[in-house]
């Protein structure tokens, strides 16, 4: 099930190294770091860890892949597209809808709708210096889970990505079950970053789950920067492409 896909690049660290553990709060309550470009770009899971990776979730389609954007990209299309010639839209949306008629007419109407609009662009623009990651699966053709975020923070001279989680509990055929989920945010160590690779570990510590405030996250973290049981194993991802602008594009140059 979809599902079990939220949040993939994270669930990679996550499953791979047996640990569940979530803060209900990130290290600084808003980005204050500026966005990292060399993490922008299509990334796929390296070698061993791949194997373990496919093993443990089933994920064996080698074309899958995951695209993480600058939430810029983001208001750059949404502009584009508020800006384009209502015949272009009609275009796009008959590709989608097909031969559904009404659909695509109830599509144009809310999309004229939309256009006067202008909160949801001012929303957006608050999020300057997040990043909105999207997984691949289908053979690298299905965006599942676009736009969840994650914000660098800085503790001492590592950087953590603060990424938004929710823990969605599951009936044993994988269906979501009526309860409240579990929502925070997991803590992502980049061990190292290059222009064509990541390293990278989820803190591990259960105590997060505990803690009232951002301070007092950031002091745990600083606390156990470098006590390696504070994470999990260390995962390595590797660009493909640093291409980041659009969904489209990016499933022509992953594979």
């Amino acid at each position: 099930m979809v599902i079990r896909y939220l949040h993939f690049i994270i669930l990679c660290l996550v499953v791979l190294a047996g640990c569940k553990s979530y803060s209900k709060y990130p290290i600084d309550n808003r980005p204050l770091e500026k966005t990292d470009t060399s993490l922008l770009g299509i990334w796929k899971i390296d070698g061993k860890d791949k194997k373990l990776l496919w093993a443990t979730i089933k994920d064996t389609d080698k074309a899958n892949f995951i695209l993480v954007q600058q939430h810029q990209d983001i208001i750059d299309q949404a502009t584009s597209w508020r800006n384009m010639d209502a015949g272009k839209k009609r275009a796009v949306f008959a590709e989608y809808y097909k031969d559904d008629t009404a659909s695509l007419n109830e599509a144009m109407k809310a999309d004229a709708r939309n256009i006067n609009d202008t909160t949801h662009i001012a929303e957006m623009r608050k999020r300057i210096n997040t990043y909105d990651i999207t997984y691949f699966n289908a053979g690298g053709r299905n965006p599942q889970y676009q736009q969840w975020d994650a914000y660098l923070s800085k503790v001492g001279n590592e950087h953590f990505l603060n990424t938004t989680y929710r823990d969605y509990h599951l009936d044993n055929k994988g269906e979501i079950l009526d309860v409240p989920t579990e929502d925070g945010y997991l803590l992502v160590r980049l061990v190292k970053v290059t222009k064509d690779s990541i390293a990278a570990a989820v803190v591990a510590d259960s105590t997060l789950k505990k803690l009232t405030n951002c301070a007092a996250v950031r002091k745990l973290v600083t606390k156990n920067l470098n006590n390696k049981s504070f994470y999990c194993d260390t995962v390595h991802f590797y660009k493909v492409s640093s291409y980041h602008l659009s969904l489209n594009e990016a499933m022509k140059k992953a594979n």
